[in-house]
């Protein structure tokens, strides 16, 4: 399950939740953040936004970690 399919504005927390329900891992379309990025971080960011830009797109989560799900 990813996201994508909703828009941005529409996203409820029972949408998050249901990620975590499921179990869903990361993938080519979801990526998950324990934080948000950081100043140092500023080059991790520019590489997870520009592999979605570069790819079909995809969410990036921030506030859960990967080993949650």
């Amino acid at each position: 399950m990813t996201l994508m399919h909703i828009p941005l504005k529409n996203i409820i927390i029972k949408d998050l939740k249901s990620l975590i329900e499921e179990e869903t891992s990361e993938s080519l379309f979801l990526e998950y953040k324990a934080i948000t990025y950081s100043k140092e971080d500023k080059e991790e960011f520019l590489k997870d936004i520009s592999s979605f830009a570069n790819s079909q797109g995809g969410d990036i989560i921030i506030g859960i970690e990967q080993f949650q799900i």
